[in-house]
């Protein structure tokens, strides 16, 4: 399955409510693409839930494509940080 990011963020930064709705009806054990084209930043709380919380409540697994220099790299400082409240270390 793949999701236009862009489409969802309608020029803003995103926010863990975003990320919920966009991610809300994966089902278990489904590879999801982001395709980030187009989309230039985005909030920590965004990246957070949409990379670990909602595919760790949901079973599936998410890979970004197409993403700036920007937004990788808020994806890989949320994804270096512990999360114990979700059992992540």
């Amino acid at each position: 399955m793949k999701l236009n990011v862009a489409e969802f963020l309608n020029w803003s930064v995103g926010s863990r409510v975003t990320g919920e709705k966009m991610l809300k009806d994966i089902e278990k054990d489904t590879e999801v693409k982001l395709d980030f084209t187009n989309v230039r930043l985005i909030s920590q709380n965004f990246a957070d839930e949409i990379f670990r919380v909602q595919p760790l409540k949901g079973g599936f697994t998410v890979i970004g494509v197409g993403m700036c220099k920007d937004v990788g790299i808020m994806i890989e400082h949320i994804m270096s940080n512990d999360m114990p409240e979700l059992g992540v270390r």
